[in-house]
């Protein structure tokens, strides 16, 4: 899922010893608002929730939506929840008043949108999921398979299941795929039983601002000559502030690692700041997101079966060995 998607952070002190998806950015965001026209009501529309419209994926996510419901002739509506699961239940509650077509729902965890699903099958709507678990009504959602190889590469930066060190991990634990993120994270790290894995929550959002000074006092309690150092992140958000802090304190015997691949950290990987970042392809994921529940839709409309879908979201692993090679192949 990771997701999320948005926000997770995790900080590594060592010391020695498929999915092909095919939707768009929002070229304007909207509100949902009370009431259709009659001509509105003459073409479908696609309202989406989501968790946070300035994360980068998410804003791929969208647009890869986008893209496939212009190739059926549907319309889009966005709703930026900003992290707030409260808005987020108002926002399923207006489409389903607006007798929307579908709503899909980025990333806000079905525990937390329960008002909203509700409403949504009072009014007969179906709705999508991208990292949000499955519920009733929900005809399919996505599972984030990047956690694993980020957190089996953290482990090496720690030296492997002999290594020892001290893991700080900030995660946005708000969406499924976050929790699912950290879970992995500790399961791959206590495999080292000499490490140590201190866990903390990030805000959504907020991310950036609140992965700098956390590193800064990370670095300050592990200063240079501990031993390898890493910084792994679940998205590349919080990296951000802690690629920046690191670079203040002129601190390169830091590994850093991140998930999902914004511009932004693959750039970083190129300039040697980010040492490894699992990518994922948000666009095709949006894109796979509005397909699969229309086809969920169809199926029920022509009577036959549907068993809900979990897609299974892969990631590319960019390094500096690898990032040119990557960045020409012009990964979108």
């Amino acid at each position: 899922m990771k997701r999320i998607v948005t926000g997770r952070l995790l900080v590594a002190a060592v010391t020695s010893g498929s999915l092909a998806l095919g939707a768009v950015a929002c070229s304007s965001q909207s509100t949902p608002s009370q009431g259709s026209s009659s001509a509105a009501a003459q073409q479908k529309t696609v309202g989406i929730v989501d968790l946070v419209e300035s994360d980068p994926l998410n804003v791929e996510v969208i647009k890869g939506v986008q893209a496939a419901a212009k190739a059926r002739g549907w319309a889009v509506k966005v709703f930026d929840a900003n992290g707030n699961a409260d808005a987020a239940n108002s926002a399923f509650r207006t489409y389903a008043s607006d007798k929307v077509n579908m709503i899909l729902d980025l990333a806000f965890p079905v525990t937390s949108v329960g008002a909203g699903l509700t409403a949504a099958r009072a009014a007969n709507i179906p709705v999508g999921g991208w990292g949000t678990g499955l519920a009733p009504g929900v005809l399919m959602t996505t599972v984030d398979d990047v956690g694993l190889p980020s957190a089996k590469a953290v482990l090496g930066a720690m030296g492997g299941p002999q290594g020892k060190g001290s893991v700080l991990a900030l995660f946005y634990t708000g969406g499924p795929g976050f929790p699912g993120a950290q879970a992995v994270s500790q399961q791959v790290l206590k495999t080292a039983p000499g490490g140590h894995v201190q866990t903390q929550d990030l805000p959504l959002p907020g991310q950036p601002a609140e992965g700098s000074p956390l590193t800064t006092a990370r670095g300050g309690r592990l200063p240079p000559g501990t031993g390898h150092l890493a910084r792994r992140g679940a998205s590349g958000r919080p990296m951000y502030g802690a690629v920046a802090a690191l670079r203040q304190q002129g601190r390169t015997d830091v590994k850093t690692f991140s998930i999902n691949g914004s511009p932004q950290a693959i750039q970083d990987v190129k300039a040697g700041l980010l040492t490894h970042e699992l990518w994922e392809n948000g666009y095709q994921e949006g894109q796979a997101v509005f397909n699969t529940t229309l086809a969920g839709i169809q199926a029920k409309q022509a009577g036959k079966p549907w068993t809900p879908k979990v897609l299974s979201v892969p990631g590319i692993a960019v390094t500096k060995e690898n990032v040119d090679a990557f960045l020409a192949a012009n990964h979108q």
